[in-house]
């Protein structure tokens, strides 16, 4: 009886595998996280690297690259962030219809100012409804962005590699 018992389990495992086989051959390679979402954005004379981000609602700029860039004034405002390690952050202020420029193209953006260390990879954040202002199709399987901004054909951005892909960076979570 117990052998009986053993026998009938030895060869449901063996259904088990063969039906495993079967499913995990549907199934599509994983791929590695190697590429960054981001595009290069000028602002004035100077050419900055702005992540892609879909998850965040606003675009986000650090106190100290508004600084470098010397944007003028600002407005402040009372908007709290809650960060992914579960804490508050203030933001220092808004400003509003900031000229940037993208492959020639020109677009304003409203920016929220953040007092954080800035990002050397991307130390902008573009937020979804920016990206949708300029019907930004982002294509994370072929790693590229296609554009089709008003008076200019469509065209596509390719996002580069990024330096370290094991290295996971943390960014705001509103």
């Amino acid at each position: 009886m117990y052998q009986h018992f053993v026998n009938q389990v030895a060869v449901k495992v063996c259904e088990l595998e063969e039906e495993y086989k079967k499913i995990a051959e549907k199934l599509r390679v994983k791929l590695d996280d190697i590429f960054e979402p981001t595009i290069k954005i000028k602002i004035e004379t100077n050419e900055i690297a702005a992540l892609c981000d879909l998850g965040e609602s606003v675009s986000i700029i650090s106190k100290s690259l508004f600084t470098k860039l010397n944007l003028g004034s600002f407005e402040i405002t009372e908007l709290k962030f809650h960060l992914a390690e579960s804490t508050y952050k203030q933001a220092v202020g808004i400003k509003e219809n900031t000229l940037v420029y993208i492959k020639g193209y020109p677009a304003l953006i409203d920016f929220v100012i953040v007092d954080m260390p800035e990002d050397a990879t991307a130390p902008i954040i573009l937020h979804h409804p920016f990206l949708r202002i300029i019907k930004a199709l982002i294509n994370l399987h072929e790693e590229n962005m296609k554009l089709q901004l008003p008076s200019r054909d469509t065209f596509v951005i390719h996002f580069p590699k990024k330096k370290n892909p094991s290295k996971m960076r943390r960014r705001p979570s509103l």
